[in-house]
């Protein structure tokens, strides 16, 4: 049997291990991977969002979910505190030119992403990543995240969310749809084709 609870510090390393081996083609994921594990642990300590991980009764991790109730504020209040050691955690991988430009495009995704009604979509709430251990899936550990989440959420009095990913990726998209996300407008990121879903919750 699983059991999902919210994130403990000794949890990252085996969340950074999961999100760099099953979300390769993002841009976090070709940072190192001290980057990513202070990443999370600051996403779980922000008052704008929370990391759910999935554990069996051996304590062993079977995969997380990462959300937020606003992009934007999320962002400000990791980097109003954390800019400095995430920025040192990620050196050298972010010294070089491309490496910047997917910096700045992150930043812009944060901050300044537009739904097609011109309101800003960082300002909702969002899923942010979402990874399964290859050891645990076909065992609807991915359902109950997503239903843990959306637990999470309506606590916050939010009734609906997004969630991002490749419109290449047909097993994420399946996913999504099978769980009554709607298509909500295309975009390109970091040169890719990008979906953004949106599920209002039925509680």
């Amino acid at each position: 049997m699983m059991h999902i609870g919210t994130m403990h510090p000794s949890d990252a390393s085996y969340i950074a291990d999961f999100h760099r081996q099953s979300i390769s083609s993002g841009f976090i994921s070709t940072l190192p991977i001290a980057f990513i594990k202070r990443l999370y642990i600051y996403i779980n300590t922000s008052p704008f969002s929370t990391v759910l991980v999935s554990k069996d009764e051996e304590g062993r991790v079977g995969g997380y979910i990462a959300g937020t109730i606003s992009t934007a504020g999320m962002y400000k209040w990791i980097l109003g505190r954390h800019a400095i050691s995430l920025g040192l955690s990620a050196l050298p991988a972010c010294l070089s030119l491309p490496a910047i430009k997917n910096v700045i495009e992150t930043l812009w995704y944060g901050f300044y992403n537009k739904s097609d009604s011109g309101a800003s979509a960082a300002e909702g709430a969002e899923l942010l990543s979402i990874v399964v251990s290859p050891d645990f899936r076909r065992k609807n550990i991915g359902r109950g995240l997503v239903a843990a989440f959306e637990r999470y959420l309506l606590d916050k009095k939010i009734s609906s969310y997004t969630v991002t990913t490749h419109a290449a990726n047909a097993i994420s998209t399946s996913f999504y749809r099978g769980l009554g996300f709607v298509e909500a407008r295309r975009f390109m990121h970091h040169g890719n084709e990008m979906i953004s879903f949106r599920k209002t919750i039925v509680s």
